[in-house]
């Protein structure tokens, strides 16, 4: 993904800001072709401190001015004291260190490592919008997914719905 998949946009309407995606890509999820283009919708979350269009603002402006992709290497001093505003260097990040972040960061966190992938974060979020009421069409819009049946295997039932 680059800096151009994504755009910040304002609904006139409610004068909010919110991100879509504004480009597709080619992935195992869908293919670029126009018929299996995918579009997202993040609206602001006013007055929350973690809105995602405020976070997303943020991130891209913290980005490698010569760089266009959007995983980008941080710099060593991830959280610059002195002033500074882009928080990354022009090189992208790799596969690897991709793969072993979430091992990371649940190690960090006190979690015990085994199971936490990237991976988790996918089903973690699909299973959330599901207990939420999101339609599967929704969802599908966000992940990338183009049939029902593709969601089913990262919808996690908890013990208390089943009693």
């Amino acid at each position: 993904m680059t800096k151009s998949t994504f755009a910040v946009k304002l609904d006139e309407k409610t004068a909010m800001k919110y991100v879509i995606r504004a480009e597709d890509e080619a992935t195992k999820n869908h293919k670029a072709n126009k018929n299996d283009i995918v579009t997202g919708y993040m609206p602001s979350m006013v007055d929350k401190k973690y809105c995602p269009v405020r976070s997303f603002i943020m991130y891209t402006e913290a980005l490698h001015p010569t760089s266009e992709k959007l995983g980008q290497t941080p710099k060593f001093n991830l959280f610059p004291t002195d002033g500074q505003k882009v928080w990354y260097g022009p090189g992208n990040v790799g596969h690897n260190l991709l793969d072993s972040f979430m091992s990371k960061l649940a190690t960090s966190c006190g979690f015990a490592q085994k199971g936490y992938t990237n991976h988790s974060l996918r089903a973690s979020g699909i299973t959330t919008l599901k207990r939420k009421n999101y339609n599967d069409k929704q969802i599908m819009s966000i992940t990338g997914h183009r049939s029902s049946a593709s969601l089913a295997v990262y919808q996690k039932v908890a013990s208390d719905e089943k009693l």
